[in-house]
């Protein structure tokens, strides 16, 4: 303790006349007061038209909505320093590429009921006016794959797939976000480029066998061919070699 005591008397000035006092004043801005208009007009900028939507959840680090929209007045904070606006948004923006998307967009929970149905995916499967939230999958397609993606745990990603008999053939990716118990498919219709696909592989069967039977007949008319030309090369040259020896017997008899 002694040694304390000499420490904090070490800090202390040696000259008793040298003063180490000083005076403060409160020098703290008296901010005016915001119009009621100004107010109203940030908060409806971040969506709080009304007042059951100030939530006054101080994550913006003021205690209220109203304060943080004067600190936005005074150009000491930012509209979008607001948890639940930015939230609001971001989901927002998440529900409009999903109705906007030129994909099927099909999402379901781990019990395979559905939580999305994008308007692409209705369309698809013929269900455009239907509201088929809350509805097993089963009902309107195949839901193995998405259980297996689930179960599994596993990314599929560009399947080819089936539906409907085969008259709808997408190309599908599947996908399972355990930590929001939800299983996401994304499904491009590829029904058209497959018939496109299916129709020139048979004109190319055709084009084939036509090639084929072509080739086959070329070559029997060549050996056909062939053959009457050794037929006509041997009678030809019996027809000369008699020639040859009539000739030669008359030659003799004039002799």
């Amino acid at each position: 303790s002694a040694n304390k005591k000499n420490k904090v008397k070490s800090y202390l000035p040696a000259d008793p006349e040298i003063s180490i006092q000083r005076k403060h004043q409160n020098k703290k801005m008296k901010l005016p007061e915001v119009p009621e208009s100004e107010i109203r007009k940030i908060l409806a900028a971040i969506a709080k038209e009304k007042k059951e939507d100030e939530k006054d959840c101080g994550g913006c680090g003021y205690s209220s909505c109203r304060e943080k929209a004067a600190a936005v007045y005074h150009g000491f904070a930012e509209k979008k320093m607001c948890i639940p606006y930015m939230k609001s948004r971001a989901e927002s923006l998440s529900q409009i590429i999903v109705e906007s998307s030129h994909n099927a967009i099909i999402v379901v929970n781990d019990q395979m009921d559905i939580q999305k149905f994008n308007p692409v995916a209705k369309e698809l499967f013929t269900q455009k006016s239907r509201k088929l939230e809350g509805m097993q999958l089963d009902k309107f397609i195949d839901s193995s794959n998405f259980k297996k993606a689930w179960n599994l745990n596993q990314r599929f990603i560009h399947q080819k797939c089936s539906y409907k008999n085969g008259s709808i053939i997408v190309d599908q990716t599947i996908f399972a976000l355990k930590e929001h118990k939800v299983i996401v498919g994304i499904l491009t219709d590829i029904s058209e480029q497959e018939k496109q696909r299916e129709k020139m592989q048979k004109m190319k069967e055709v084009a084939v066998e036509k090639t084929n039977a072509v080739v086959n007949k070329q070559m029997q008319i060549v050996q056909e061919i062939a053959g009457l030309l050794g037929e006509t090369t041997v009678e030809t040259k019996t027809a000369l070699t008699e020639l040859a020896d009539l000739i030669k017997t008359g030659d003799e008899q004039w002799d």
